[in-house]
């Protein structure tokens, strides 16, 4: 068995939580409009994930630029993340729970995704910011780690994260080692299936 996990390390390249997505709305509607039309809650991509039974996930996208640290350190060795990383985590949180008890119920939406078998059930959000080249000492990297890892919601991907997993996955695709599926293993994937 190792060998072959040897041989075929791209089983493990993408990482073992991704699932592929599928965008299904771009600028997607969450809900949280009132009566006169007012605090309506947008995203970048409304996506699902793709499978025989699939589910919605809430992907929001900021700038490589955007700063992850403040200025100054919170306190002696740690770091304090600045207000539009966490204002953009936040946005991540509260558009995730606004699809899921609100936009995802509203019967249309409902119909039209559960009859492309696509459901929610508390969906994972995805957020996109920023870049490692700001985690220049021990302190930044530990703190940013170590936050990323035990926040639940959303999954914080880099930019240049984001770059490094298609750079593999393309690579890995030109390889003649990579395993092939046969039609009935895999169903056929366009280009307009590719989310970013």
């Amino acid at each position: 068995m190792g060998a072959v996990v040897f041989d075929n390390q791209w089983i493990f390249g993408y990482g073992l939580r991704y699932q592929f997505l599928s965008i299904q709305q771009r600028q997607a509607s969450y809900g949280g409009e009132s009566y006169k039309g007012t605090g309506k809650q947008r995203g970048e991509y409304l996506a699902a994930t793709s499978a025989q039974e699939k589910f919605t996930v809430v992907v929001e996208i900021k700038k490589p630029q955007t700063d992850i640290f403040a200025q100054h350190d919170y306190r002696s060795g740690v770091p304090g993340f600045s207000a539009e990383f966490v204002a953009a985590i936040s946005q991540a949180q509260v558009n995730s729970r606004t699809w899921d008890v609100e936009g995802s119920q509203r019967p249309a939406d409902r119909e039209l995704l559960e009859g492309k078998r696509i459901f929610t059930i508390t969906p994972l959000s995805i957020l996109v910011i920023g870049s490692t080249k700001q985690l220049v000492n021990h302190t930044r990297r530990q703190s940013f780690e170590l936050f990323r890892r035990c926040l639940h919601n959303p999954d914080i991907l880099t930019f240049d994260e984001l770059y490094e997993r298609a750079k593999y996955i393309v690579e890995s695709g030109d390889q003649k080692s990579t395993p092939t599926a046969t039609d009935e293993d895999v169903p056929s994937i366009s280009d307009d299936d590719i989310p970013f």
